[in-house]
């Protein structure tokens, strides 16, 4: 037998071993997102005589500030380049005297194309103050926002004004990148997102990039506020989609957001007070919405994913905590953790994170069509516990489609109103079902890690009887559901793997 020590160290080297291997595995699916996804000239053509019904304008705004000269042409060449072409990119130029030439060619560009609307400001009042001087120049029927170093896909704008003809959203957001060494081919991080979860954004500003919306949604609101300068994107975001009616996700790679010395994208301890801002922000948000006595907190393992901590009332409402036999909590306050959730009007089922006895992932909420079944699959599974999951997922709370039966909590009311469980199905199916149920009734799924069982099972997992029937009528059932795909889980991901990685 090998000594503790030594059972460590091979423990430490498969975790390393996995992370290369996943590394390897994503980075050869990242190629597709760069250049090679850009229209050639004939598609370029084609998509230009596209007619909509609807052709809306697009503002699109950039502050700037001290701008590279490289990165400054390649972002205004990046949005003249567009195949979608009625909108106006609107520069508000807060550079200092050293910096001259960022006016000169803003003014030249201008010249050439009047698309381009350009404003020297006075002075320079932060990303913030400068990109509220943006607002002032807009006149589209919808807003989007360009950092000054980034960069957009060329069917940005077409994408997003089918999306709109399509579907009429008055928020739009979609998937993004991060590069570096000034090549989108270099591509580091893909970012592919859920469609709109208020649990996930919460917890951290996933949405973050390409984002679009209505100019009417800033009617009597600012687009920035000072006071939250390097989370002003979080509080902007959190403050329009309380106000947004359709609120779209595009799930295809349409922004590039460059990797630069001193951006949040390279690093975020580059911009620490963005930590105690974000924090404020969804406060805030918490607030307006109503909620009282709740504390948010900074996750420390990623600074600007947040812990909410609703509070937790003595209430006449019974409960319903469902656990398997070969489960046991490891969180002391566990089902208070369980319950802050499941007494939200808006909540219907609440599940934990529930970990193997050698501290693995064993489920992280369900996944619509996901494994070999097509019916769900368990998310994370298998995961290493020094891992944090996809873009951090294992440690904040998020919404989901299902929940694991293994530890589940949802009140008795909600669970009467959409018929209990269905007889017909067993084990994963059963309270997926469920959960489909509650779903359709407008109520959210949660799924939580500040609430940790562990599972224990000496005899394995025992399929439930006649699995090929059981999952033959759920796919019946719910045959529209899957096939619509899982919303809280990207298109752009593998459902053969439980990882997160990029599908083929």
């Amino acid at each position: 037998m090998l000594p503790a020590f030594s059972c460590g160290i091979i423990d430490n080297m498969q975790s390393m071993i996995e992370k290369i291997k996943r590394k390897i595995w994503n980075s050869r699916k990242f190629r597709r997102f760069g250049s090679d996804s850009f229209p050639t000239e004939k598609e370029r053509e084609a998509l230009s005589q596209d007619s909509f019904e609807f052709k809306p304008k697009f503002s699109i705004l950039t502050p700037l500030y001290n701008t590279p000269e490289e990165f400054l042409y390649e972002m205004i060449m990046s949005v003249m380049g567009q195949t979608y072409g009625n909108f106006e990119l609107c520069l508000a130029d807060g550079s200092d005297s050293s910096h001259s030439y960022v006016g000169r060619i803003c003014r030249a560009l201008a010249e050439k194309d009047g698309r381009i609307i350009y404003k020297k400001l006075e002075k320079n009042e932060g990303i913030s103050g400068n990109t509220n001087e943006c607002v002032k120049m807009a006149t589209g029927d919808y807003i989007g926002l360009l950092d000054h170093d980034d960069v957009l896909h060329p069917c940005a704008l077409f994408e997003y004004a089918k999306a709109i003809n399509e579907r009429g959203g008055d928020f739009l957001y979609s998937d993004e990148v991060t590069f570096g060494r000034g090549d989108v081919n270099h591509i580091q991080t893909v970012f592919f997102k859920p469609d709109f979860a208020i649990d996930n954004l919460r917890a951290n500003n996933y949405i973050c990039h390409f984002t679009c919306f209505k100019g009417s949604l800033l009617s009597g609101m600012e687009l920035f506020r000072k006071e939250y300068d390097g989370s002003q994107d979080h509080d902007m975001v959190l403050r329009l989609v309380a106000k947004a009616e359709s609120i779209i996700h595009v799930p295809k790679v349409l922004y590039y957001w460059r990797a630069a010395a001193g951006s949040t994208a390279k690093d975020i301890s580059a911009k620490e007070y963005a930590v105690d801002a974000g924090v404020r922000a969804v406060s805030d948000h918490l607030k307006e919405g109503g909620f009282e006595g709740f504390e948010v907190t900074s996750v420390g393992a990623v600074p600007t994913i947040y812990r909410v901590d609703y509070k937790v009332e003595a209430s006449s409402e019974d409960f319903l905590t469902l656990m398997d036999e070969g489960c046991r909590p490891v969180t002391l306050d566990w089902q208070e953790k369980l319950l802050m959730y499941a007494q939200r009007e808006d909540v219907g089922a609440v599940g934990a994170l529930i970990r193997n006895t050698d501290g693995s992932v064993k489920s992280a909420g369900l996944v619509l069509g996901m494994g070999s079944a097509g019916t769900v699959g368990h998310l994370f599974a298998g995961t290493a516990k020094d891992q944090i999951g996809y873009l951090g997922q294992l440690l904040f709370a998020r919404n989901v489609s299902a929940i694991s039966g293994l530890c589940m909590m949802v009140s008795k009311s909600k669970f009467e109103e959409v018929g209990g469980f269905d007889e017909r199905f067993t084990g994963d199916l059963k309270f997926a079902d469920l959960c489909l149920k509650l779903r359709a009734k407008g109520y959210l799924n949660v799924w939580t890690p500040f609430a940790e069982i562990v599972y224990n099972n000496s005899d394995g997992d025992i399929p439930g009887p006649a699995l090929d029937e059981e999952a033959a009528a759920f796919m019946e059932k719910w045959g529209e559901v899957l096939a619509s795909g899982d919303p809280y889980y990207n298109p752009n991901l593998s459902l053969d793997y439980q990882d997160c990685r990029i599908k083929e």
